[in-house]
């Protein structure tokens, strides 16, 4: 019995170790970078990424530009819980006013609702 104990409690130790990994802060990830002046479409094709930070999403382009965007709230569960981003457009841009979903990974189902807000660029200074 005790020959399986020992075994769990490091199995177990690891696993609290994996998930107690900070998370970066939008302040973090956005240090090092230079904001620019705000559009109102990006393209699609050239994000790479989306993170959540509460009502703000960062659109992950490459390494060296990000842009971001405030929510008018409701969509939390990005950053929360890793929901997954459904956006419905009809052109092959996100742009100001789009509305966003978001969706439980694990099940798919609806957990928010937001509309997008102006998109400003942050990039690495050359």
């Amino acid at each position: 019995m005790i020959r399986y104990a020992v075994p769990a409690i490091l199995i177990a130790s690891a696993f609290t170790l994996t998930a107690a990994a900070p998370e970066q802060t939008l302040e973090q990830r956005l240090e090092g970078l230079t904001p620019g002046k705000a559009v109102s479409c990006i393209s699609q094709r050239d994000v790479t990424q989306v993170k959540g930070y509460g009502n703000t999403f960062l659109y992950i382009q490459g390494r060296n530009k990000v842009w971001r965007t405030e929510t008018n709230g409701g969509c939390e569960g990005l950053a929360k819980r890793d929901d997954i981003l459904v956006t419905r457009t009809t052109m092959s841009q996100y742009c100001r006013g789009d509305v966003v979903e978001t969706h439980d990974r694990s099940g798919g189902h609806f957990t928010g609702v937001c509309s997008l807000g102006e998109f400003t660029p942050y990039t690495k200074a050359r």
